[in-house]
Formats: C-alpha cells, structure tokens, sequence
C-alpha cells in the first residue's frame, strides 16, 4: 500500500462514511430543542469530531505516503471505530426518545435520557473526545513530517517537533489513565461488586459490562493510534537531526568581497565564494590565496630538503 493514490483513496473511504454517520447523529441531537445538560455536550463533541474527519480531506496524497502504512491503519481503524460508536448511539437514542415528538422529549424521554443512561452518555462522551483528538493528532503530524522530509529544517520546524512530542506525550497519559479506570469498573463488575441504580431500584450490570467493554475498545484503538504517532514524531526528530547536521549552506561574506573574513562552521560548505565571479577585489582574493599556497609549499620543500 505504498501508492499514494491508494491510501489516500482508501482513507477516504472510511473517512466519507464516519463523516456521515457523525453528521446524521448530530443531526438527530439537534432536533432535541430541550434536551439535557449532558446531550448539549454530545452535540459540541460531535462537532468535534466532525471538524476532526473532516480535516482528513486535507490531508494531501504525499502526506499520507510521508506518513507511512502503520499510521494508516491504525487511523483507518479509529474511522471505522468512530463510525461505529455513532451508528450505535444513534440506535440508542432512537428508543430512549421514541415516546417524544415535535423535537421535544416527553417526561419520560427526559427521565431515560438524563439519569437512566448518564452511564451510557458518559461513556459516548469519553469516546468522541478520544476520537477528535487522535484524528487531529493524524492530520497535524502528517503536515509536520511532510514538511520535515521536504523543506529546509528551521527552528520553528525544530520547535514543531518538540510541541508534537509532548501533544502525543499528553493525550497518551490521559488515555492511559482512562483506560486504568474503565479497567478496574470492568474489574469490579466481574467480581460482582454492584451499585444498584437507587432511582428505579434495579441494576442492569450486563448492560453496564457492555458499555464499559465497548469504551475500552474504543481507548484501546485510540491508544495504538497515539503510540504509532509517537513513534513517527521521534522518526521525524531523528530525520531532522540528520538532515540539520547534512545541510548545505550558503555563507555571504559581509557586503565586500575583500579583507580578512573569519567563519566557523561545523560541517561542509558549498557555494562558497569570495567576491564576485569578475570582480577586482575578487580576483585580487583569489591570487592572494593562490601566492599564499605556493608560498607555504616552497618552504615546505625548503624544510625537507
């Protein structure tokens, strides 16, 4: 899959459909006109991660390429994970509202919405949160290393991989951190530790089990992407390191081409030149150094011999 042609094609996809799904999710939020506290803030990470996929499309055919098949696919997996997430949802909400009309929910709609599934809400808004940082993550880091392949290394690029670096650095420590609690949630509901919902006096850790191993997939997926991104980030630190100690420059002596310069530089020099091509003073430099040579040779033979 190195063709740029065909990653970019195949990304776009996946992108096209999660894009959609997103889209008919948010659309389906929108029309709640007096819903919750907690499905306003569904609908601004909805938004979110809209924004998020949509920036895929910007991603150009060499970025993609640039950025290599490991992050590809893990990004594609995140797509299609994402898609998933709101296909789900969506069928949820279906039957939470489905005694509502006229973009109003009924007391009951109200009731399921804001207190019977604050877990499953909840859960929803770890994942798109999840969702719209990787794939920004994606999109920034395939202009970055784009540009460190194919541009002079400076140091506002130098400053952008070190930025990056601890954006990745961040967004993996808090996706651990969630990861641990979903874990030891999952943990407690195996070892049958329940915490009976006091509102309808009933408990449904079958459903809650569900919901909790569904955002642990979600994490996990979320994970692996942010790790290859790391490891592409310290890739890109490395092949800048090397492509800095490599450059050519070229170095301008004062605006004279004449009388004693001095430079130092730790590496090769190219088009290095002392006045110009006709120049008088140019000319007088370049004999001056060429008498300077001979004159050094002579009395190296005078040495020996």
């Amino acid at each position: 899959m190195s063709d740029p042609l065909i990653i970019a094609a195949i990304v776009a996809g996946i992108a096209v459909p999660a894009l959609h799904k997103t889209r008919l999710l948010l659309d389906d939020l929108e029309k709640l006109s007096d819903a919750p506290e907690t499905v306003e803030n569904l609908k601004g990470e909805l938004s979110l991660v809209e924004a998020a996929i949509d920036s895929f499309s910007t991603i150009t055919q060499p970025q993609w390429q640039a950025l290599g098949t490991s992050i590809v696919d893990q990004a594609k997996t995140t797509l299609i994970t994402c898609q998933e997430s709101c296909e789900k949802f969506k069928a949820d909400l279906l039957g939470w509202t489905r005694h509502s009309g006229d973009g109003k929910l009924s007391w009951r709609g109200r009731a399921v919405v804001g207190f019977f599934k604050q877990t499953r809400i909840e859960a929803m808004l770890v994942q798109l949160h999840r969702y719209q940082g990787s794939l920004n993550l994606v999109a920034s880091t395939a202009t970055l290393h784009y540009s460190i392949l194919n541009t002079r290394i400076t140091n506002h690029i130098k400053a952008s991989i070190s930025e990056k670096a601890a954006e990745i650095a961040s967004s993996i420590i808090s996706t651990d951190l969630q990861l641990a609690t979903v874990n030891t949630e999952l943990d407690r509901l195996d070892l049958g530790v329940n915490a009976p919902n006091t509102l309808n006096g009933g408990y449904d850790q079958g459903t809650e089990q569900s919901i909790l191993g569904q955002e642990r997939a979600v994490l996990e997926s979320c994970l692996r992407l942010l790790e290859a991104l790391k490891s592409k980030n310290k890739e890109g630190k490395e092949h800048a390191a090397r492509k800095e100690r490599n450059q050519l420059i070229n170095t301008t002596f004062g605006q004279k081409n004449y009388g004693l310069q001095q430079v130092v530089k730790h590496g090769s020099f190219s088009n290095l030149s002392f006045g110009g091509p006709h120049s008088a003073a140019g000319q007088s430099t370049r004999w001056s150094l060429l008498t300077t040579s001979r004159q050094l040779l002579v009395n190296m033979l005078v040495v020996l011999y």
